[in-house]
């Protein structure tokens, strides 16, 4: 009997919630000409910070990369199962870099889609540049790596790599932070 009221107030609840959420968005959608109140602008805000986690996705990636093909260079040690370490150390640092770069240039279609701010604008074009800076050390290091010339590779990751990594985060969490308290607060503010 216990089991049973437990479940229909957790359904009570549930579609409580599911009732106010439903309000809230016809409201929004009724007060659509409120400043940002609107569908299209919660769909633009959440396609801004999805293009913004891709961009850090990527240089994530290419670092994880880098540092893996350092390491198995240095070991001889295999760390990647995918087809990239069929290929040699190198493989997985060649191929995840040049997929970072066709990545990088699809994004740039998906960008000119998006109603940008200036501050918004000169934030993804930095975050552009310093993945594009991540994919050139990576073609570099791939190079010296074939040439087994380690310690030069490690000079390319620490002097270029690690600060457009760092730059890349930075850029990233400042934008995405301000958007997602930007969402948070929309529900307060098309009431």
């Amino acid at each position: 009997m216990k089991g049973l009221r437990l479940a229909v107030r957790y359904a009570t609840i549930v579609g409580a919630a599911s009732l106010c959420s439903a309000m809230f968005w016809q409201a929004a959608i009724a007060k659509g000409h409120k400043d940002g109140c609107s569908i299209g602008a919660f769909a633009e805000t959440a396609e801004i910070i999805s293009v913004f986690r891709k961009i850090e996705m990527l240089s994530n990636t290419l670092l994880h990369a880098q540092s893996q093909a350092l390491i198995e260079m240095q070991s001889g040690l295999v760390l990647g199962i995918d087809d990239g370490g069929f290929f040699g150390p190198t493989g997985t640092l060649s191929k995840s870099t040049g997929k970072a770069q066709s990545d990088l240039r699809n994004l740039t279609f998906v960008v000119k889609r998006l109603a940008l701010d200036a501050d918004a604008a000169s934030r993804l074009s930095n975050a552009f540049a310093e993945v594009e800076g991540l994919v050139t050390a990576g073609f570099e290091m791939t190079g010296h790596l074939e040439k087994d010339q380690i310690a030069e590779a490690v000079g390319i990751y620490a002097q270029k790599s690690l600060p457009h990594c760092k730059q890349v985060f930075s850029t990233v969490y400042t934008e995405v932070s301000g958007r997602e308290r930007e969402l948070s607060l929309l529900p307060a503010k098309c009431r």
